[in-house]
């Protein structure tokens, strides 16, 4: 029975004598407090306006029960909430959720309030449960945290319940199409992937539209068609262009390269490429600065410096707009932009009027969608005749591939042995140390035949989490390989993993994504790479990189031609052998390793480009000459 007192106050309380109830409320809670009493004190003060005060007696109600009350709370969070007191909202919803994880309210409180602080990663802890609600405000937010963050496993359930809901919307399909590549999630990616080819040309342009540009190149060897993935904002560039082209700028003897990239530290495979160029500029002619957004954290432990390549200036906390004034302000000639569609990326600079001259290079291996660049940088390989329409920029072709490579800081340990790697002596190895999302179900079909067809192999593959690895495993059991015969590995530190590459016979490339940097790298230690031709730039990168190295008989016309070369390959050890003679012999003599020769060439194309600037001449094709073939090593080990 309710006390006396209580009972008073409550009718005071429902004939609005509000100054009554509180003067019976406050003697209550002097000599008897308990949550009933505190929760009438909070309508109490609510019905008179006082909602910060009522917001705490609703919270002090809760806390006279154990666990505390969750309908106290509720009206706690929801008064908080009314006054955007965010960091009281933060701590009551979490003890709310901590609760009940189905509490929706809850979770989007939680999800709101870290989204507005652009805390997204958790944000994104409770978007899986908004997800699935069905209120609209609840989905959206859900939808407002996602990022394309494939190891990001709320993420990840955020969009599986968002494409359960609504197969047929093309943001989620393209979205959960993407962490299946990232599970090597075969049965269905491969099942989504046949759905879009029965698309009309049309369709398939319209529903690519919503991918990422780096995510469908792993997926989509059309490049007719990836010219237009994410181009669902793209407006024309011509406006830009005449703006920038027109601007008044001062050219002077020499010129003046700026490059912006977050990659500049040592262990980013960005780095591990360009090291040795930005070394290597002639700065008699060239004036180097690097506008740098690299996070703070890796340049402290970065083991390479920029500071004694040219003029550094750190941009990471800059507005666009402020870089581009920092830009101009270096009277920059030609801007160079090393990101592209990748993860960190700030290439919408480019929309603003920085340089004369707007060039994508090496970041991203295709056409960079909805930023206002002049040229791409590339090959005859990877930018071959007849591909132009495909792209938004014009080609400039470097001579024997876009690729550079550092040799200077690319350690050559001794080879590590089988045992010590876990793989058999009497055995043929095959290997793939490329990311799980390059290796596409046709790649591990492929793959599978070869193995069929060379019964002592073992393949051995690098994984990223227990998901790649089972459902690899799922995909190979299944055709009746058995599974002892594949050798599961995980990424290492990158002297270990240069000797244990050198255990392998033979590297099987992936596709449509190829090796890029990975290729490289087991050509640096000694390993043959065999690749399929491909038709778009990111699968016909080791292409070029075997042509810079000698070993252009290890590009494949199509898969039957691979897997017939790799089973050949098997029956001739001695050939094998050859091939990793070869690449000893040429790993100091070819292009694909001599930074030098590659500067030159750069720097070539960065001069004809100027020329065709300064005389108010268009960008077009540009193929830079190749210098004299070397005689003599560039360098020895």
């Amino acid at each position: 029975m309710k006390n006396p007192s209580f009972l008073s106050a409550e009718l005071q309380y429902k004939k609005k004598k509000y100054n009554e109830a509180l003067i019976i409320l406050n003697d209550l809670i002097t000599h008897a407090p308990n949550a009933k009493t505190y929760a009438l004190l909070g309508d109490v003060l609510k019905a008179m306006g006082m909602v910060s005060e009522a917001a705490e007696s609703y919270r002090l109600a809760a806390e006279q029960t154990e666990p505390a009350n969750a309908i106290y709370l509720q009206r706690a969070l929801t008064l908080y909430k009314e006054l955007e007191r965010d960091d009281d909202a933060l701590l009551t919803a979490l003890r709310i959720y901590n609760a009940n994880p189905t509490h929706l309210d809850a979770a989007f409180t939680l999800c709101f309030i870290y989204t507005k602080r652009g805390e997204y990663e958790l944000a994104r802890v409770f978007a899986p449960a908004l997800s699935g609600s069905t209120q609209p405000q609840h989905f959206n937010l859900a939808y407002v945290t996602l990022g394309w963050h494939v190891t990001n496993s709320f993420e990840k359930q955020s969009v599986a319940n968002m494409f359960r809901k609504f197969p047929d919307n093309p943001i989620f399909r393209m979205m959960y199409l993407h962490f299946l590549h990232a599970d090597c999630d075969f049965d269905k990616s491969i099942m989504l992937v046949q759905a879009f080819n029965k698309n009309s040309s049309k369709a398939k342009q319209d529903i690519i539209a919503y991918d990422n540009p780096f995510h469908s190149i792993n997926w989509c060897p059309d490049e007719e068609l990836v010219k237009y993935s994410g181009q669902l904002s793209f407006l024309t560039q011509e406006w830009h262009r005449y703006n920038r082209r027109n601007q008044k700028h001062v050219w002077s003897d020499k010129l003046r390269i700026g490059y912006l990239s977050s990659d500049f530290y040592s262990s980013h495979a960005t780095m591990k490429l360009v090291s040795d160029i930005f070394e290597t500029h002639d700065n008699t002619r060239f004036d180097i600065t690097y506008f740098c957004h690299t996070d703070s954290k890796e340049l402290a432990v970065s083991s390479f410096s920029l500071n004694n390549c040219g003029n550094v200036i750190r941009v990471k906390d800059m507005s666009d707009n402020e870089v581009a004034d920092a830009i101009q302000a270096a009277q920059i000639d030609i801007l160079v932009d090393l990101k592209g569609h990748t993860s960190g990326s700030r290439s919408s600079i480019l929309n603003l009027p920085c340089a004369p001259i707007h060039v994508s290079w090496l970041g991203f291996p295709g056409t960079t969608v909805n930023i206002d660049l002049d040229y791409i940088i590339g090959d005859k390989y990877v930018l071959p005749d007849g591909a132009q329409p495909h792209y938004w920029e014009r080609f400039c072709r470097l001579p024997e591939s876009y690729q550079p490579n550092s040799p200077r800081r690319r350690p050559l340990p001794p080879p590590e042995t089988r045992s010590k790697v876990g793989l058999p002596d009497d055995k043929f190895v095959f290997v793939s140390f490329n990311a799980g999302r390059k290796i596409s179900g046709t790649v591990l079909d492929s793959w599978i035949n070869i193995l069929k067809r060379t019964p002592d192999s073992v393949l051995w593959l690098m994984v990223a989490s227990e998901n790649q690895q089972k459902n690899i495993a799922k995909r190979i059991k299944r055709s009746g390989i058995a599974l002892d015969r594949i050798k599961f590995t995980v990424a290492a530190k990158y002297a270990y993993h240069m000797a244990r590459l050198q255990a392998a016979d033979l590297a099987l490339d992936t596709y449509p994504y190829n090796g890029h940097t990975t290729t490289s790298e087991k050509l640096w230690a000694g390993l043959p790479v065999l690749c399929v031709k491909g038709s778009h730039f990111a699968s016909r990168v080791s292409e070029s990189l075997l042509n810079a190295i000698g070993l252009e008989g290890l590009v494949a016309e199509d898969f039957q031609a691979y897997e017939d070369r790799a089973v050949e390959l098997y029956e001739n050890p001695d050939q094998i052998k050859a091939y990793k003679e070869q690449l000893v012999q040429n790993r100091f003599i070819k292009p694909l390793f001599d930074a030098e020769r590659f500067t030159r060439h750069l720097e070539t194309a960065y001069e004809m480009m100027a020329d065709r600037a300064r005389r108010g001449l268009e960008p077009a094709l540009i193929d830079v000459p190749a210098l004299p073939p070397r005689t003599e090593p560039f360098m020895t080990r």
